[in-house]
């Protein structure tokens, strides 16, 4: 008898033989209790609060009784849940909590978490089997075999759950590393529903949370009830994942599950931390081995640094008309030398090999290793013979210097030589190849040494696009992706913050810079003001770092045109930029130049090259802020000849009156596309030497109102010069009768001047271009390039010289659409289409970074605004969603041209394959080349499996 509460002996007996117990005041659970208890002949008891629960359980307990409690959610259930977890009766019990929803946190002490929908199938199932757990056998083999050490992990992942799914003996088995991402995989014939995904981890969170079984109605109406057991997952990203397993009827999953499962967790956490761990080393090691430099085992240059030597080498050699000629020295079989020597035997073959090249080549000539397997040597001012003769001496160095092995044995070095001459126009991509591809058959064919043939070699590699394919780190927070620019300070990479998920651009500052602790120190107090500053037209400073050697600085990435890119493109489309646009620009920049000033902040560098036009919110942005200070050699770090102010130049502290000097300087340029002082050698005495600016209306007739302004601006005397950058950009303004200029780089929906056929500031991005290759293949779009680069060399550069990020006139585009069907064997059409989904395959990861379960095509192409600018500049973009597989999307101002039609198309059904829809179909029912009012496709697509990346 309990002493907790006196219990009536009217219905003490009643209460000894009930084998349900129920705590609800909600009518319906009540009589889902009343109707089990019916049915199976087991007496039911209602109590009315905690206390009298406790009762009853001992009661039943002393008649040695197994007991399911059924608790509606509340206080009352929580009170009786920490009183039950004391009780000796529990180990009899199944304790049932009843939840409005099954989207929050549950208290925990409960065996079963369910909603009142599916309460009468859980309690069919504790009436008729009573237990935690039906009493299978785990299949410990699987368990046991269970790792993600190895492989990409969104692939492991996947192997994981499928064999934690087989040896749990459940449907499937869901592994969230973060909570918001999966790798979860599904075995028997049921798969992940991407629209399921959602509610799936959520039940999976919420039974983690409640540490007890979830039983939860199935999403689809009328269907069984489901069941979750999850346990947390704790890995060095945090811990809010979990591995989750799901069946699909109503189960009550028994202790020793939940044992196994955390125990897997335990071990599978620990197993992504030194994942974590090592790959963040991997990466440090890649930094180290791809940055330009030495190579770190053979003390010769490594692969990137030879790639900028030689590119150097060859467009020294092709302008001053000179020989050049390279040796490719292939080492063979040097795997297999390692695996039966070891790798120590295989590092001092390859140092015997540097030695002899050193020993052999000049002081002048670069050495270097291309590959693991593979040195090259650069010969300036050396014809072919010349280089054979050192190719001849440098194998009898190799004969002389064999490897001697443990045991007395001796090693004999194989290696082979190619050796290409460098042909006229040919590039140092190309020649490098020839090289290599000499070695190589050389030793298919026996020989030692063999001179490459003139014309195309198939591409080993691509020496001078690495920079594209840079995978460094710095610190193991930002992950270097490829070059933008470089200069005096040093260089600038795009680079993605892994911890924030955001784009980056990192400017890596020169070693001999890095070096002087007092300019490091004062470029971090500097970068520390500038990081407070906001203001539309600065570029963000977000972080100073230094690691090893390097410093950097990590700031907003700023993506466009430059104003130095559109003069040159205005110089050859022989066009003058719009007055309100330049007029634009430059009152943007003077709006920042006057915040960075107001700061005590002088930029030091101002230049058309140093303002970038951000199309995607219609601004200037001046970049390179607070880096460009004077340091050592004025040239390089003073300014720039012809923007740099003359008391600079002549070793004068800069001022505010420098960086106006810059602004007068820039706007003259992008006004006249011409520098005030030329651009050629003899800058730097023309504007030190007295010489006078020639006024710009000089070379624009209708500048002459500007002509005073921009002189004063670029006086020799500071104090001549306008007051302050704003006040030269609204004196500019003023005189040039433009009240509000807007800055246009592409027309806007709605405007009545921007007409479909008037697309002139109609802009694409280069991986479009590139993607050709992607589309038709390596070898198709080589022979491409070669048919049409005598008559189309704009377009024979715009396949695969063009940064990824660049924006390019779309008229090259349907240019080259037009033109390269009949080198690859599809018509115009066909093409458009297959280019516009390599370049959505090559690109989606990075404008979609959620796990690929989460995405569905109606999401995608709901945002299909954003994801179309990152592609064009032009064209007004609507989406309309008609049912749960069917879109319409609505594009207007567009260039009327079918082949970009076609383009959009293929985009649109490639967005939809890898948002995990099934067999897409896109039909154009109205197009604007045709004459309609706009552009209408219309996309269908059936329900698929999440797609995989």
């Amino acid at each position: 008898m309990s002493g907790h509460i006196d219990v009536p002996r009217a219905i003490e007996g009643r209460i000894a033989r009930a084998g349900l117990l129920v705590l609800a005041q909600d009518p319906a659970i009540r009589d889902h209790v009343r109707r089990a208890s019916e049915h199976a002949t087991r007496p039911h008891h209602v109590v009315e609060d905690a206390r009298e629960l406790l009762a009853a359980v001992e009661l039943a307990g002393n008649e040695r009784r197994p007991c399911v409690v059924v608790l509606e959610a509340g206080a009352q259930a929580d009170q009786a849940l920490r009183e039950l977890a004391g009780s000796a009766a529990r180990d009899k019990l199944l304790v049932i909590l009843v939840a409005r929803d099954l989207h929050g946190e549950p208290p925990a002490g409960a065996h079963v978490v369910t909603s009142a929908p599916a309460l009468r199938e859980v309690l069919a199932l504790a009436t008729r089997a009573h237990g935690l757990g039906d009493g299978r056998r785990l299949a410990v083999d699987r368990l046991l075999a269970v790792s993600v050490l190895s492989g990409p992990l969104e692939q492991v992942l996947e192997s994981a759950a499928d064999e934690l799914a087989t040896g749990f003996g459940v449907d499937r088995c869901v592994i969230s590393v973060r909570g918001d991402s999966t790798g979860g995989g599904a075995v028997g014939d049921r798969t992940w529903d991407s629209l399921a995904w959602s509610q799936t981890a959520e039940r999976c969170r919420t039974a983690s949370a409640a540490v007890a079984t979830l039983i939860a109605p199935h999403a689809t109406p009328g269907g069984p009830c489901e069941s979750y057991l999850a346990v947390p997952l704790a890995t060095p990203l945090g811990s809010h994942g979990f591995i989750g397993l799901v069946t699909g009827r109503p189960h009550v999953f028994a202790r020793s599950d939940r044992a196994a499962l955390q125990a897997v967790a335990s071990r599978l956490g620990s197993e992504l931390g030194w994942r974590g761990v090592h790959e963040r080393t991997a990466d440090e090691l890649d930094r180290c081995l791809n940055s330009p430099g030495l190579d770190a085992v053979l003390g010769i240059w490594n692969r990137i640094a030879l790639a900028q030597l030689i590119g150097m080498q060859v467009s020294a050699a092709l302008r001053g008309r000179h020989p050049l000629t390279v040796l490719a020295i292939d080492v063979i079989d040097l795997q297999s030398i390692n695996t039966r020597h070891g790798h120590e035997t295989g590092d001092r073959l390859l140092h015997r090999i540097a030695d002899a090249l050193r020993t052999t080549v000049r002081a002048e000539d670069l050495v270097g290793r291309w590959a693991g397997d593979k040195l090259v040597v650069v010969l300036p001012s050396t014809a072919f013979e010349g280089a054979r003769r050192v190719a001849e001496r440098l194998q009898s160095a190799l004969a002389a210097r064999s490897l001697e092995l443990p045991g007395g044995a001796t090693l004999e070095i194989p290696a082979t030589i190619g050796i290409a001459a460098l042909d006229p126009n040919e590039d140092a991509a190309r020649l490098v190849a020839r090289a290599l591809w000499a070695a190589r058959k050389a030793r298919d064919g026996g020989a030692s040494i063999i001179g490459a043939s003139t014309g195309p070699a198939p591409r080993l590699s691509q020496p001078l696009e690495l920079a594209d394919e840079l995978r460094g780190t710095l610190g193991g927070t930002y992950r270097l992706l490829h070059e933008i620019s470089r200069g005096g300070m040093g260089v600038v990479y795009r680079a993605e913050d892994l911890a924030l998920e955001r784009p980056v651009a990192i400017k890596m500052l020169r070693p001999d810079l890095a070096e002087d602790r007092g300019f490091v120190e004062s470029l971090r107090n500097e970068a520390a003001l500038l990081a407070r500053l906001q203001h539309p037209n600065l570029v963000q400073i977000y972080n100073f770092g230094q690691i090893g050697g390097d410093s950097y600085f990590v700031m907003e990435l700023v993506e466009g045109e430059g104003l130095q890119q559109a003069v040159e493109r205005h110089r050859i489309e022989d066009t003058a930029m719009p007055l309100a646009e330049a007029v634009a620009a430059i009152e943007q920049v003077g709006s920042a130049l006057d915040a960075l000033h107001d700061r005590g902040i002088v930029h030091r560098d101002v230049k058309p090259g140093n303002v970038i036009r951000d199309p995607f919110r219609n601004r200037c942005v001046l970049v390179d802020v607070g880096i460009a200070r004077r340091y050592g050699q004025f040239a390089e770090s003073a300014g720039t000849p012809g923007y740099a102010a003359p008391e600079v130049i002549l070793g004068g502290e800069a001022s505010a009156q420098s960086d106006v000097y810059g602004l007068a300087a820039t706007a003259y340029t992008i006004l006249t596309l011409t520098a005030p002082w030329g651009d050629d050698e003899h800058v730097l005495a023309r504007q030190v030497g007295g010489e006078s600016v020639v006024p710009p209306s000089a070379l624009r007739g209708e500048l002459a109102a500007a002509d005073e302004i921009l002189l004063a601006g670029l006086s020799r005397d500071p104090s001549r010069r306008p007051a302050s950058a704003v006040e030269l950009a609204r004196a500019l303004s003023h005189a040039l009768a433009i009240q509000h200029p807007i800055m246009r780089d592409a027309p806007r929906a709605g405007d009545p001047a921007a007409t479909p056929h008037r697309h002139p500031s109609a802009k694409t991005r280069g991986v479009v271009f590139r993607s050709i290759v992607r589309a038709v293949g390596a070898r198709e779009a080589e022979r491409l390039r070669d048919a049409i680069g005598g008559d189309h060399p704009e377009l024979a550069r715009a396949i695969s010289d063009m940064a990824p990020l660049a924006w390019i006139p779309t008229e090259l585009l349907t240019q080259l659409l037009a033109v390269a069907p009949p080198h690859v064997g599809r018509d115009a059409s066909q093409l458009a289409r297959d280019v516009a989904r390599a370049t959505v395959r090559a690109t989606f990861r990075r404008f979609f970074p959620a796990s690929a379960a989460t995405l569905i095509p109606e999401r995608t192409l709901s945002a299909i605004r954003n994801v179309w600018s990152r592609y064009h500049s032009w064209g007004t973009v609507a989406s309309m969603p008609v049912h749960s597989n069917e879109m319409v999307i609505r594009i207007t101002d567009t260039p009327r041209e079918p082949d970009l039609c076609a383009w959009a198309s293929g985009m649109l059904e490639q967005l939809v394959v890898l948002s995990g829809g099934r067999a897409p179909s896109v039909d154009h029912e109205s197009c604007e080349a045709r004459g309609d009012p706009a552009c209408l496709y219309r996309i269908n697509w059936e329900r698929g499996e999440a797609p995989q990346h």
